[in-house]
């Protein structure tokens, strides 16, 4: 694909921007069909029927998109919401289904005003923090409850640790093993400092233009970066999180005269150290390379 990044990341945006355009359009079609009732026509008892026997949604996707299409009749501003990314499919069907089960459940009546309210109280927000404070906002708010999902895999490992912890609770399986790996991390650390002493011992006698990274240097660029890969995002500026695979990597490259001193060194995870590559030797040589390996 013969494109630059920027170009790649700004014909990405544009098409995002048509994806949420079609999505209120969908909506739109939605309200009319449910008003017409067509979906009786197609012999489904309910628009959200409609949805999965005829437009071919799963029963998930049909539910979001019903309770958004809901939403939106009922309250106009939604629109410009959705098409901004502001409030996403199922944050719209989540404040739906509040307004929904607080009329049914307790006989609230919410004013035009008040929904306005919520609704822009909820705009930006994430659906798993929109459900929280909507949750707060109920007359009897119902306990945190996270749903995890596992494939055949991780469930069967899932529970053979269950069954070695005693028959325990998903939570307490969780614990252990967040406990087990807070253990062992600094294990990882050490074992870089080790490397880096081994490494030292067998270049000793070697130039200071070699890629060797002298101890001090290497234990000071692991202190700098707290034994975290130091790649930032473009966007938000926010630190990459991985603390595994870690390796060193030269800001100005090795090979084109780069040296092995602090103010040149960054501690990147394997992934970041790869797209570092990609920026100074392009995208063909190192897949060409890694599949090499």
């Amino acid at each position: 694909m013969n494109i630059t990044d920027q170009k790649l990341v700004d014909q990405t945006i544009d098409l995002v921007k048509n994806e949420k355009q079609f999505t209120l359009l969908v909506l739109k079609n939605l309200q009319e069909i449910s008003e017409r009732k067509l979906y009786l026509d197609y012999n489904c008892s309910s628009l959200f029927s409609f949805c999965v026997k005829i437009l071919k949604y799963s029963e998930a996707e049909s539910a979001l998109r019903v309770g958004a299409m809901e939403l939106l009749a009922q309250n106009k501003p939604v629109e410009k919401k959705i098409v901004s990314g502001e409030l996403t499919l199922s944050g719209a069907a989540a404040i739906q289904s509040f307004f929904k089960e607080e009329t049914k459940d307790d006989k609230k009546i919410f004013s035009p005003q008040e929904r306005a309210v919520i609704i822009d109280e909820m705009t930006g927000m994430s659906t798993r923090d929109i459900k929280e404070k909507l949750n707060e906002k109920k007359a009897t708010p119902k306990p945190k409850q996270y749903t995890v999902v596992l494939d055949e895999e991780a469930y069967q490992k899932f529970m053979k640790l269950s069954k070695e912890f005693g028959d325990a609770s998903p939570s307490t399986v969780i614990k252990k093993i967040y406990q087990y790996i807070e253990n062992h991390k600094q294990e990882k650390l050490d074992k870089i400092k080790r490397q880096a002493e081994q490494e030292k011992e067998k270049a000793h006698h070697q130039q200071s233009d070699t890629r060797y990274i002298p101890a001090a240097v290497a234990r000071a660029v692991i202190t700098r970066a707290n034994g975290q890969c130091e790649h930032r995002s473009m966007d938000t500026g926010e630190r990459c999180g991985c603390k595994d695979q870690l390796v060193f990597d030269h800001c100005w490259p090795f090979a084109l005269g780069g040296r092995s001193e602090l103010e040149n060194l960054k501690l990147l995870c394997s992934r970041h150290n790869f797209r570092a590559a990609v920026k100074i030797y392009g995208a063909e040589k190192m897949n060409s390379y890694a599949k090499a390996q």
